[in-house]
């Protein structure tokens, strides 16, 4: 063999080596996101049929103060039936969501439905603006990540819907349409239905 032929051969075999190192390293890199993104995973996802599956898993308690300086705590809220909405103002999905919220919580106020939003790290001034601009008059708390992580929140809008009991009635991931939602609200507020 020549001796071009034994260099190409070597830069060659350097090459696939090389490639194979490469891919080896993003198959491990993917995994490793897999199963971290696994861990955090949420507790509840639509089913098939569209509805949020109903689960039993309690919910950690929290404090927040709103926009308005009212204090909540979910343990304060025992009894009565809870959506978390988990939002920000440049999610278009959320802003579409948002009034259909504010639509549900008069509507099943006597039922004692509680909607609590919780806006994903925006300054106060920008999430006081929007939603005084959009006519919301729901609650909302700022959130700075804990209460993302500690309701393992994946992608916005999240709605987190919680019993009268306090445990986890469910949980809409996206904006799937008023239907859905509400469906999902009346089995936290009439779950026998």
């Amino acid at each position: 063999m020549s001796r071009q032929n034994t260099l190409l051969l070597g830069v060659g075999l350097a090459g696939c080596i090389l490639m194979l190192c490469v891919g080896l390293l993003l198959v491990g890199v993917g995994g490793y996101w897999m199963w971290r993104n696994a861990e955090r995973a949420p507790a509840a996802a639509p089913s098939r049929e569209g509805r949020p599956q109903a689960q039993s898993e309690a919910l950690p308690d929290f404090t927040a103060v709103d926009l308005e300086g009212r204090t909540w705590r979910l343990s304060d809220l025992k009894g009565r039936p809870v959506a978390i909405n988990f939002w920000a103002t440049w999610c278009p999905p959320c802003r579409e969501e948002l009034p259909e919220l504010q639509r549900l919580a008069q509507k099943y106020e006597q039922d004692g439905l509680v909607v609590l939003l919780v806006n994903v790290d925006e300054p106060e001034a920008v999430v006081s603006d929007y939603l005084q601009e959009q006519g919301i008059e729901l609650p909302c708390v700022l959130d700075r990540g804990e209460l993302v992580r500690q309701f393992r929140v994946t992608g916005l809008p999240t709605t987190v819907l919680v019993t009268p009991e306090g445990t986890l009635g469910g949980r809409i991931l996206g904006w799937q349409g008023p239907s859905y939602l509400e469906r999902g609200i009346r089995r936290i507020v009439s779950p026998r239905d």
